[in-house]
């Protein structure tokens, strides 16, 4: 069976794949309508632009994360198989290059230990949750504010278009003015388009994101739990040891 992360990295690619392939074949079959409404005026293009780059910004930002904890539930997986072939802890997690999730867990294990305090495995799992926090930072603003993205939209291409009515009544002949209006008009349409579908698949991928977060980090607490605590707190030397202290 696959990895978790190898799996949510698949049905990323896969649904950003086929919506990227959906999204050009419309283009396409309403090329005249889609190129009027976008190249027609500078202003629809940027708008809509804003809305993509910072959905292609945050989709970067949760393959990376994607990528970093592909890594860890790498090394965990390595660590239960190396373990399960009689290695101990230390000479398994030498060999893991940084960042490790699973190094840091055991220096901060060790640390406690050579300095007498008690080892708390719960203070030591918010401690590291509050530190993985910070890699959903940003996608985190990403989803909270990309629909708010299409409401920018809605308000300036209405603001276009009032600018044209204005112009329209000043006149009471179609120009310039009309043409404002039904720039305005269209372009408040494709921007809340634009962004209530990269709101739909933005929050998609975050969530596959969080899941994987999660599983990854259950994972590393209950091999912390079972295969790293007990060689500090529960063994008969370790004991005696404390207890001297």
């Amino acid at each position: 069976m696959a990895p978790r992360s190898r799996q949510i990295m698949f049905q990323m690619g896969f649904v950003l794949a086929a919506a990227i392939t959906v999204a050009v074949l419309v283009f396409l079959w309403k090329i005249d309508a889609a190129s009027a409404v976008l190249f027609g005026d500078p202003r629809p293009l940027i708008l809509n632009g804003v809305i993509l780059l910072l959905f292609f910004f945050g989709i970067w930002s949760l393959i990376r994360g994607v990528k970093y904890y592909e890594r860890q539930e790498a090394q965990i997986s390595r660590f239960l198989a190396r373990r399960a072939e009689g290695q101990p802890t230390t000479q398994v997690l030498a060999d893991f290059d940084e960042p490790s999730l699973l190094r840091e867990r055991h220096a901060t294990i060790k640390e406690l230990f050579e300095g007498g305090g008690p080892v708390d495995h719960g203070a030591m799992s918010a401690i590291m949750l509050a530190g993985e926090s910070l890699h959903l930072s940003f996608p985190r603003f990403v989803n909270n504010v990309l629909i708010l993205t299409g409401v920018f939209g809605t308000v300036s291409s209405l603001i276009f278009a009032l600018v044209g009515a204005t112009d329209v009544l000043q006149t009471a002949v179609p120009g310039s003015g009309m043409g404002l209006l039904l720039l305005g008009m269209n372009t408040a349409l494709t921007t809340t388009a634009t962004a209530i579908v990269c709101y739909f698949f933005f929050t998609y991928f975050f969530h596959r994101y969080t899941d994987l977060q999660t599983w990854v980090i259950s994972r590393l607490e209950r091999v912390a739990l079972l295969y790293m605590v007990p060689d500090f707190a529960y063994e008969t030397e370790t004991v005696n040891h404390q207890t001297k202290l």
